[in-house]
């Protein structure tokens, strides 16, 4: 589906014509998310990638980084934790916090 103000979005739609599942957005801005939809909404898990070439793969919530993932720009890690209301929180309290970002560091590459 392409849209008239250039975004667009393949993948799976629910039966209100809705994202919903898994699916790639491209914004207008050029950010593109390649994830898990609910309802038109980013939920679940995806990856986030900006123009400028940084990067987000995680769990995200209502559209906003929520839980655990990792943000990339170039060969710097940003932040790798726990993320809140699309901040990152710098203590958590997330049970198997360190055991998931074992998991996302290996599935992007990332040592």
């Amino acid at each position: 589906m392409t849209y008239e103000n250039g975004e667009s979005y393949w993948g799976y739609w629910d039966d209100e014509e809705h994202a919903h599942g898994r699916g790639k957005f491209k914004f207008a801005d050029g950010r593109v998310y390649d994830g898990e939809f609910v309802h038109d909404k980013i939920e679940g898990h995806g990856r986030m990638t900006w123009e400028d070439g940084r990067w987000y793969l995680g769990e995200w919530s209502n559209d906003k980084r929520y839980g655990i993932g990792l943000e990339v720009y170039g060969q710097t890690i940003i932040h790798e934790g726990t993320w809140y209301e699309d901040r990152p929180l710098i203590s958590s309290s997330f049970p198997n916090q360190m055991l998931r970002l074992v998991h996302y560091r290996t599935c992007v590459g990332v040592n």
